[in-house]
């Protein structure tokens, strides 16, 4: 019972305990969307655009361990991987305690009884990690809140990142995009912390390592960060204070031992040297824009393209948070000017991102969480004044709940498409019919495809070019049709309408068009997009054809006795409305997004 009191005294407790609970609570519902199926070497990734769970992490811990193939990823700092390898070590020495595991290899099965349930186990796995570091984001943009003044406002800002779009897919995905935030989090309430009482030790130590570890998640999240720690530093060395300028060295020498310490752990230098060496040779490839080519996803130079992309920015920013919460956040910075100027330094974080952003040349909406972050702590500083004032109180609180209604109803109406997905049906119906030796064609990435029967085997059509004479050279019984976000060149396409909305790019359209036709050979026999639930509710996009896509499945004539020939869809019937595109377009397609 004294426990009982103390927890009802603690104020903090009071706030983070229902926190944990309302974001697991957000979170859970959708964590199981895209797990793989692995039962054939072309269907080790779950649905998601750059899902790393869990087979990317084996596959780096392969590698780095016993020797690099020639077609290896170095697109991501080790980081995240050797996180959820540390989760799924004491997983797979269990399964190999209980004779799961049979000669380990490098190639499917990997030497597994069952590699289905055991990639199954390690999703789930991966996927509660991803969604634990999501929820310590929240809780530390709470902290970061509190220490800037306001523990109703560190709620509010808590509560707003958590319904930031698309902050619950990357929560409930296998992306390395909620670890990267978490310890962007862990390092905006440091620095709060460290402006509330000065640069001290601890959180001086906790600053180095939050930068060095989101650095080894993610090299993008240092944006947040190069403008922020020379200002500390400054007023560390600069500004009067009681304690003598040699503790207040030391204590930064301290902390940057740690960040040092935590960077040789976090990028695995200590693991594997030399793929870190060629992961800092693609990121120059990539700074150099000779990645993907000339125009690849990118605004042309100069102060036009950098226009342009600051106009992208603006608006997947106000796409994530709101006009609302925009409009709030601007008066929250206002706000803090005037009350506590010095936690203006936490806006340098912003800044500093928005500036890297505008470097890269292009555009995605999971980018900008980093800078929504922040402005949610100017947002929330200026609610928790109102709700910390009795007379203001219950006003103040009306309208964050109003303000939050939007927000809540987007992260409704994502979550019934991740639960509802097109290919579980499709996944159904083919179950039903598919039968072990028949062949499944597809159209550039298997990941998207729903998960198939055993000893269904799959033909890959690579090039645009080769679909028409891939297809009659093979005879597959069915084809499995879906959109793809970028063509067999990495250039964007029109994906949210039209044509392409429904087949991938690999398909060219007159080749579409001719197999829908009587005569073809093929039968388009299933179309298949969950109705949204709030089909009335405008809602962002996420980047890429990921959740609940159009699936159309062919059979060929032969095997289609019974079953119905159908009109095939002009455009996607159940996508959110699309807006402005905030991305830009390859040079090749400028002037042709429509």
């Amino acid at each position: 019972m004294d426990r009982l009191r103390r927890w009802a005294a603690n104020a903090d407790l009071r706030i983070t305990a229902p926190l944990v609970f309302v974001a697991y609570l957000a979170i859970l519902p959708g964590l199981g969307w895209g797990i793989p199926h692995v039962n054939h070497p072309d269907r080790l990734h779950g649905w998601g655009n750059d899902d790393q769970v869990p087979m990317a992490t084996l596959a780096e811990m392969h590698d780095s361990l016993f020797g690099s193939p020639p077609n290896r990823n170095y697109a991501y700092p080790l980081g995240q991987h050797l996180v959820w390898a540390a989760f799924y070590a004491p997983v797979m020495a269990a399964v190999y305690a209980t004779g799961g595991i049979e000669s380990p290899s490098g190639e499917f099965p990997f030497g597994l009884e069952d590699p289905v349930g055991t990639v199954r186990l390690l999703s789930w796995v991966g996927r509660g990690v991803n969604a634990t570091m999501a929820v310590i984001a929240i809780l530390a943009l709470y902290a970061a809140g509190r220490c800037m003044g306001s523990r109703a406002g560190g709620a509010v800002s808590a509560v707003g990142l958590l319904l930031t779009f698309p902050f619950l897919y990357y929560a409930r995905a296998g992306n390395p995009d909620a670890g990267v935030l978490m310890w962007t989090c862990v390092g905006l309430a440091a620095t709060a912390w460290i402006l509330r009482d000065g640069y001290k030790r601890l959180p001086g130590c906790l600053l180095g390592a939050a930068i060095a570890a989101a650095s080894g998640t993610k090299e993008q999240s240092l944006g947040s960060f190069f403008l922020v720690v020379p200002v500390l530093l400054s007023i560390a060395l600069l500004a009067r204070s009681e304690r003598p300028l040699r503790e207040r060295v030391v204590d930064i020498l301290w902390s940057g031992a740690v960040f040092a310490g935590v960077f040789v752990l976090w990028h695995g230098i200590w693991l594997d040297p030399e793929r870190f060496l060629k992961h800092l040779e693609l990121l120059v490839a990539a700074g150099s824009g000779s990645v993907g080519g000339p125009g690849y996803l990118r605004h042309p130079g100069g102060l036009a393209g950098q226009w342009q992309q600051t106009v992208d920015l603006f608006f997947h920013l106000s796409d994530a948070m709101t006009w609302a919460w925009l409009a709030v956040s601007a008066a929250g910075i206002a706000f803090v000017a005037r009350t506590r100027p010095r936690f203006l330094v936490l806006g340098l974080s912003a800044v500093g991102f928005f500036y890297m952003l505008l470097l890269v040349g292009f555009s995605r909406i999971h980018y900008v969480l980093a800078l929504a972050a922040v402005l949610y702590l100017f947002a929330g500083q200026l609610a928790g004044h109102f709700i910390d004032q009795s007379r203001w109180s219950t006003a103040a609180l009306a309208v964050v709940a109003a303000l939050l209604v939007v927000p809540t109803l987007r992260a409704i109406d994502l979550t019934h498409d991740m639960r509802n997905d097109s290919r579980h049906a499709a996944t159904e119906w083919l179950e039903d019919r598919m039968v072990a030796g028949e062949r499944a064609a597809y159209f550039g990435a298997a990941l998207k495809l729903p998960h198939l029967p055993d000893g269904v085997g799959l033909v890959q059509v690579e090039y645009a070019a080769d679909a028409a004479p891939t297809l009659e050279r093979e005879r597959p019984e069915w084809l499995l049709l879906g959109p793809e976000d970028t063509d067999e060149y990495r250039q964007r396409v029109q994906w949210r309408e039209g044509p392409l909305s429904i087949h991938s790019p690999y398909l060219p359209h007159d080749e579409y068009l001719r197999l829908a036709r009587e005569g073809s050979g093929y039968r388009l026999v299933a179309q298949f997009q969950s109705p949204r639930l709030l089909p009335w509710l405008p809602r962002p996009f996420l980047t890429y054809a990921t959740v609940n896509p159009p699936v159309q499945i062919f059979v060929r004539e032969d095997l289609a006795l019974g079953l119905p020939a159908l009109t095939p869809w002009k455009t996607a019937p159940h996508y959110p409305k699309p807006g402005r595109l905030n991305e830009p377009w390859p040079l090749a397609l400028r002037g042709q997004e429509s």
